[in-house]
């Protein structure tokens, strides 16, 4: 397990001058926490003649720990291996902000949709919407806004995403309809983005609660005047 040849590249890589590395142990270089599969993995390599790689955490000294992936395969001979280091660092930095956010949008109370501007068809929707509306979310990426909203046909659709490139933002009330055909007012809040392309990005909330006590506040309050009315009449 010891460093025979290190190139400049790999020595900053690891955090220390060319000279040091020579002759040292690879696997105290690695996390403490990564060290026994990494020492296993080492023994794998030395057993086959296939390549294999892994992944460790290289602490380095006054400088953030890197994520580095190592290929590594067994000479001929067997009585070393070559070792490929890559700095991976940043895509995992990326994956963990995406599963970050990926589980805060799967986690909102509200239901949020990706929408393509073109066609209306779901590009992602979060776990709420799933269950608003009844849908896997492998079934409703084969959907469209037209399936599940019976208010929103091409033309209005049409109309709406020309207006939302104007202000890039846009509200409105509308009824959506569950896989087993069943309704629930919703109301709706779009916003435009554009980056690699078009996106539309809405937040679905459902009101069904809200309209019933609108509808229990009215009723109480049309009873409250027709109450009066019969006592005055009286």
């Amino acid at each position: 397990g010891t460093i025979r040849q290190v190139n400049l590249s790999g020595a900053r890589l690891l955090g220390l001058e060319r000279g040091r590395l020579l002759h040292q142990h690879l696997v105290p270089l690695v996390a403490k926490a990564d060290r026994l599969a990494f020492s296993a993995f080492l023994e794998s390599v030395f057993e086959g003649q296939t390549k294999k790689s892994c992944e460790v955490t290289v602490p380095r000294e006054g400088s953030p720990p890197l994520v580095v992936q190592i290929e590594c395969m067994r000479s001929a001979e067997g009585q070393e291996c070559r070792a490929v280091l890559f700095d991976i660092t940043e895509g995992k930095q990326a994956e963990e902000s995406l599963r970050l956010f990926r589980t805060l949008v799967d986690r909102s109370g509200d239901a949020i949709e990706v929408l393509d501007p073109e066609t209306g068809r779901f590009l992602d929707v979060n776990e709420r919407g799933c269950r608003d509306l009844g849908y896997s979310r492998e079934e409703l990426l084969a959907l469209s806004v037209f399936d599940v909203d019976p208010k929103v046909q091409q033309s209005a659709f049409t109309k709406i995403m020309q207006e939302l490139r104007k202000s890039s933002v846009l509200m409105w009330q509308s009824i959506h309809r569950r896989k087993d055909g069943s309704t629930f007012p919703v109301e709706v809040n779009l916003k435009y983005i554009q980056l690699d392309r078009a996106y539309v990005v809405t937040v679905v909330r459902d009101v069904t609660e809200r309209k019933q006590a609108e509808a229990a506040l009215l009723l109480a309050r049309t009873r409250q005047t027709l109450l009066g009315d019969i006592l005055r009449v009286s």
